[in-house]
């Protein structure tokens, strides 16, 4: 696979005079064509579009136009999962989005790059939604997604790991995490 860097490498081969303007076209065309395949791929999966800009690439869901800025390379983050296999986790996606009732409260513990936490959230804006997310450069992804769908009823929390839910008469009051050795409880509510 040829990586963002050595398409900017041709480019510059050619401004040097190293590539003349045919060969330099057939080259980068060649790389193009893959835009195209992808579009093909698209079909029939929970991703609606793929976009691409100078900083990222996004992978816009079916699913209320969430959006989720990922690396694109990392075979395992759920909107390549989407695309590849036509859809992640799709039965317990399904079942997520029938049992989150609106304006409840949704625990995600290793919520990853956000799946289910934007797609909730996104939702309904009623819903009061907290992602745990461990991993550094998931939790990374996880803020971005946040960002990028402008969701202000997300809580993130990062570097923490989820110990446990706190439940009052079968909802979710709170959760209870450990940073750096330390627990403590967060209330839903809050």
């Amino acid at each position: 696979m040829t990586d963002r860097s050595s398409l900017v490498s041709l480019r510059e081969q050619y401004r040097r005079g190293e590539l003349d303007k045919h060969e330099f076209s057939r080259r980068l065309s060649e790389h193009h064509a893959a835009l195209s395949a992808h579009a093909e791929l698209l079909a029939g999966t929970d991703i609606a579009r793929i976009e691409i800009s100078p900083s990222e690439v996004t992978f816009v869901s079916r699913f209320g136009g969430a959006l989720f800025p990922c690396d694109p390379c990392d075979r395992g983050l759920p909107p390549v999962v989407a695309l590849d296999f036509c859809s992640y986790e799709p039965k317990d996606f399904a079942m997520v989005r029938q049992l989150v009732a609106p304006g409840a409260t949704f625990v995600d513990l290793g919520a990853n790059i956000g799946w289910y936490t934007v797609h909730v959230a996104l939702g309904d804006p009623s819903a009061r939604v907290i992602a745990v997310e461990p991993i550094p450069a998931s939790y990374r992804w996880l803020t971005r997604a946040v960002a990028r769908n402008a969701l202000a009823n997300v809580t993130t929390l990062g570097g923490v790991e989820a110990r446990g839910l706190v439940l009052d008469g079968g909802r979710v009051a709170g959760v209870t995490i450990a940073e750096r050795g330390v627990e403590r409880t967060l209330d839903a509510a809050v």
